[in-house]
């Protein structure tokens, strides 16, 4: 997913929508679930977490 991001982000012709499958789910987890399982979910997906080790 990060790849996805850096790599649109780093386009020379950047697109005007890109569909982000994931980002659609974490919309409808985030009705459900408490901050702290999002907090780690999307620290997991961005790869946040091996940074802080």
């Amino acid at each position: 997913m990060s790849a996805k991001i850096i790599e649109i982000i780093e386009a020379d012709k950047k697109p005007l929508r890109v569909p982000m499958d994931r980002a659609k789910v974490l919309g409808k987890v985030k009705r459900f679930a408490p901050q702290a399982m999002l907090d780690k979910m999307i620290a997991g997906l961005t790869g946040l977490d091996k940074a802080k080790q």
